[in-house]
């Protein structure tokens, strides 16, 4: 994985700050360079009818002044620890279209975000921003939503479904394992609910020894690896629960997991899963698209 350029919207909450802090974390591990983004939305200025031009761009003038200003404290710090930072304010309608104009641009090789607001009704509502952002990034999006209490990445946890995009995470996965020198585990969650939808009625478990040895030979081919020992695991269950409670009764670090490469009702399902997971996991996200 190579990481040169990394992109931090910033809305100034306590999980911005903590996602400011972890790219750091990042941007030194990878010799990359920080840009941070704030979007001025229009709805902070107002909407008054008697408002007219120049007041409306005195007023932004006014934010942006303020902003600038808060902005300078994190290039402070990144400065300080030696990492390149520029810093980026923007105007819009929306944050997460100002973020996914950024990404277009195809300059920025990962995304750093907090996925939920510090304190009451924010203006960025960050945490649909940060859904937004996951599903139509064409480069991948970390993001946190728990504080995290130290800066690591020892254990990776990687879910599988069997899809195109989830092998492309897997790779991913096992790339950052070897580049943190990280145990990778995958994990195989049997969709009790769909196989009832499927009409399969049988309540008895599923995931018998020689299942999940099936399984663990599919995982080998999938990712096309020669690893001796693959550390595969098979739950059944919610699936987003199942991901979320095996990744906190282990302690991982990371939890990389693929998303929106289906469509219709298959695209609802994944979408779900992945925008649950990052809403309850305790441990950062890294999420990677189809594009």
């Amino acid at each position: 994985m190579n990481i040169k350029n990394i992109l931090v919207p910033l809305d100034f909450s306590a999980s911005a700050e903590q996602a400011f802090e972890y790219a750091e974390f990042l941007a030194d591990k990878f010799a990359a360079n920080l840009t941070l983004l704030h979007t001025i939305l229009s709805s902070e200025v107002g909407s008054d009818e008697e408002m007219d031009l120049m007041d409306y761009e005195r007023i932004v003038k006014k934010i942006e002044r303020n902003k600038n200003e808060l902005l300078k404290e994190y290039v402070l710090k990144a400065t300080a620890k030696e990492i390149p930072v520029e810093a980026i304010i923007t105007r819009g309608f929306s944050a997460g279209d100002s973020i996914l104009d950024f990404i277009n641009t195809g300059k920025y090789d990962l995304v750093v975000m907090g996925s939920r607001s510090g304190s009451g009704l924010i203006k960025w509502n960050l945490g649909s921003v940060a859904e937004k952002v996951i599903h139509a990034s064409s480069i991948p999006v970390f993001t946190l939503h728990h504080s995290v209490e130290e800066f690591a990445i020892n254990r990776i946890l990687i879910p599988v479904d069997f899809s195109n995009v989830a092998r492309d995470a897997s790779k991913l996965a096992l790339s950052l394992g070897k580049i943190f020198k990280s145990d990778v585990e995958f994990l195989h969650v049997v969709d009790k609910k769909r196989a009832y939808a499927n009409g399969d009625s049988n309540s008895k478990k599923q995931t018998t020894p020689q299942v999940e040895e099936r399984i663990q030979n599919h995982l080998s081919t999938f990712i096309d690896n020669r690893l001796e020992n693959i550390d595969l695991h098979v739950k059944e269950g919610k699936i987003p629960e199942e991901i979320v409670d095996y990744a906190n009764q282990n302690k991982h670090d990371l939890i990389i997991m693929a998303t929106g490469e289906k469509s219709g009702l298959d695209y609802l399902q994944i979408g779900s899963n992945t925008n649950c997971v990052v809403r309850l996991a305790h441990c950062p996200v890294l999420t990677i698209n189809k594009s």
